[in-house]
């Protein structure tokens, strides 16, 4: 695949802003949409092209590795140096000016490898979106947890207004069971306190029914929240391995900075636990041992701890469930 210069199909320089981006987008899509240019064949080709430049240009992080790709291709396609000197039969007419300047100068610069690039991309979109649902989830948990307290608040107090209404009750029994007048019930009904207390109960059990519904509106984001943020760790963890592969094919690679980042992140995951694949029983007992070597503790404690741990998910799971 070509690289495609994405700054002359805008035709602006690689120095342009933000504004200058959207601007010359707008107008060139005015007079390069494929409905006022139909007799062209090219022009959906040529608009796709546009749409493609624009999306790569406006946003910050995709526009900032494609200029580190721009740049090495306008290294590698810049006029090469020829000297007129003495020459003779057994030398190449364009050789060197001095017997130690490298051999390599007039290599031919390697094929375009797209790969890195879009692996990188697709990496730190990944990032973005961890880094987001991170968030989510911590803010959300923080929201049930509180969310929880306010309810076992308003149990307790309906669970005292009911001993309340029932103790008040039962001495307005006592107090009219020998005397004339009302019935014990419609004695105990017109109570003051006792109609009070149970309007109040009504109210909070009214408002604790409301709570116990939001709470489950939380506690159901929470479970969508953590279900993305395993699915994008997944994506990263996935395309570490690849996004390695990928450069190591390509010899330029350790020109870009930003690649280098992400490898240095995938080779010490994977020092980290060679022989043990992540999110496995294995990984979590290599990482208990070493900490409980470090303590000074024997290794049955681990595998009491790591049944303690699966019991906990289990119920967890179970409750969320």
């Amino acid at each position: 695949m070509d690289f495609i210069d994405y700054y002359k199909i805008l035709q602006l320089i690689p120095t342009a802003n933000t504004d200058e981006i959207k601007t010359a987008y707008r107008q060139l899509a005015k007079t390069t949409h494929p409905d006022k240019n139909r007799e062209d064949k090219q022009a959906t080709s040529n608009f796709q092209k546009l749409n493609d430049a624009y999306s790569t240009l406006s946003d910050t992080e995709k526009r900032r590795v494609y200029d580190l790709e721009y740049e090495r291709q306008r290294r590698l396609n810049q006029p090469r140096f020829y000297t007129i000197g003495r020459t003779s039969e057994s030398t190449n007419k364009n050789a060197a000016p001095f017997p130690w300047f490298s051999a390599t100068f007039y290599a031919e610069p390697p094929p375009f490898n797209p790969e890195p690039m879009r692996l990188f991309v697709k990496i730190r979109e990944s990032e973005d979106f961890i880094r987001q649902f991170k968030s989510c989830v911590s803010s959300t948990g923080k929201e049930v947890r509180r969310q929880k307290r306010t309810i076992q608040k308003k149990e307790e107090a309906v669970r005292a207004l009911k001993e309340d209404i029932l103790k008040h009750g039962t001495e307005k029994t006592r107090e009219y069971a020998y005397g004339d007048g009302p019935s014990n019930l419609n004695r105990i009904r017109e109570s003051s306190q006792i109609q009070a207390k149970t309007r109040r109960k009504a109210e909070i059990e009214a408002e604790l029914k409301e709570e116990e519904e939001k709470l489950v509106s939380l506690e159901r984001q929470l479970l969508d929240f953590s279900r993305r943020l395993s699915y994008w760790e997944k994506e990263r963890d996935a395309l570490g391995p690849k996004f390695e592969i990928a450069c190591e094919s390509d010899p330029l690679s350790s020109e870009r900075w930003p690649f280098n980042t992400v490898r240095r992140r995938t080779k010490k995951k994977k020092q980290a636990s060679p022989d043990v694949q992540p999110g496995t029983r294995e990984e979590f007992e290599e990482a208990e041992r070493r900490r409980r070597e470090r303590k000074g503790e024997s290794s049955q404690a681990t595998h009491t701890s790591f049944q303690g741990e699966s019991a906990a998910q289990n119920s967890n799971t179970a409750s969320g469930n």
